[in-house]
């Protein structure tokens, strides 16, 4: 297939762009640690993270996908990197085999010379640019910018959800033709004694795998499994003094064993576990439509941060 060629819309003498490779870190670890600084749950990005986290051979990610390709795009003035883009194509767990790919936009970072508008819109057209010329290279029709389950571990805890406040993204990803289609919240908890464990009498067995660092929980009722966690040590930058924070990827209770306790169980198990472990936090990352795990963990003391996170999709038309 023939690249696409930059339309004169986006041709500019003054901004290039190119791809991004490893001996670009130097430049790139300033461009994303303005954007990341202060965010919650998040460690500033240093070589060894960004080697980890964005080039290594197959994407660093909290969550199962399974990658097919990855690119880096930069824009240039001069010799000043202004802006970034992390995208990839793969597949998720639920997706349909054989099916095509889809596209990711892990990460967007922009120009921050907020005075600048045209030169921070600019870029991020000339990134966004590439970056479907990248995922129609490889068959995709449908990409995903700032998947919950595609960010970089070191993020918001994993979560690749883009941030309320980055008000240049949401209006550069918009005049791009992509489409707000979900938003998280953010729950977090303080984590300093043991709470009572009221058992449910439903003759559960509890099986534990992984480290301490990266913990999976399964209940199960015989050999069924009825119910699963995960929970993952960070240590993070913002908010400070939180060291270390338990981070609670999944947390899930097949639909026929709800109303009976076993969630409420098992999240105080979890609780009581991190605090075992010397755990300060607990962070979980909650859909706004999934009104019961937000009952469930209100109960157990979470509080919801002033934090959205929103998730953009863009359908990609097959070029003439």
């Amino acid at each position: 297939m023939t690249a696409a060629p930059l339309p004169a819309s986006l041709q500019t003498p003054d901004l290039v762009v190119r791809p991004l490779h490893q001996d670009n870190r130097m430049a790139l670890l300033p461009l994303l640690n303005h954007w990341v600084e202060g965010m919650p749950y998040t460690a500033r990005f240093t070589t060894a993270s960004s080697e980890r986290d964005i080039f290594g051979a197959s994407p660093a990610t909290v969550h199962a996908l399974k990658w097919q390709q990855n690119r880096h795009f930069g824009v240039w003035l001069g010799s000043d990197l202004l802006g970034f883009v992390d995208v990839a194509t793969g597949f998720t767990p639920e997706m349909v085999p054989g099916s095509r790919p889809k596209g990711f936009l892990r990460f967007l970072a922009l120009p921050w010379i907020q005075a600048h508008r045209d030169l921070v819109d600019r870029a991020g057209a000339l990134l966004l640019f590439e970056a479907e010329r990248f995922w129609r290279e490889y068959g995709v029709r449908e990409a995903v910018a700032f998947a919950l389950d595609a960010g970089y571990p070191s993020f918001q805890g994993g979560a690749g959800v883009l941030p309320g406040e980055w008000s240049s993204h949401f209006r550069v990803l918009t005049e791009a033709g992509y489409h707000l289609a979900d938003r998280y919240y953010c729950l977090h908890r303080t984590i300093h004694t043991l709470l009572e464990e009221q058992t449910p009498g439903l003759r559960l067995s509890l099986s534990l795998r992984g480290s301490d660092r990266d913990r999976h929980y399964t209940v199960y009722r015989r050999a069924e499994q009825v119910a699963r966690a995960r929970l993952l040590h960070r240590e993070v930058d913002h908010p400070a003094g939180v060291n270390p924070v338990a981070v609670l990827v999944h947390f899930e209770v097949e639909p026929d064993w709800r109303s009976k306790g076993l969630g409420k169980w098992l999240l105080r198990r979890l609780i009581n576990d991190a605090t075992l472990q010397g755990y300060r936090r607990m962070v979980y990352h909650v859909h706004p439509e999934n009104h019961v795990a937000i009952y469930l963990f209100s109960q157990n003391g979470f509080q919801e941060m002033d934090f959205r996170g929103y998730v953009f999709t863009k359908q990609l038309l097959p070029q003439s």
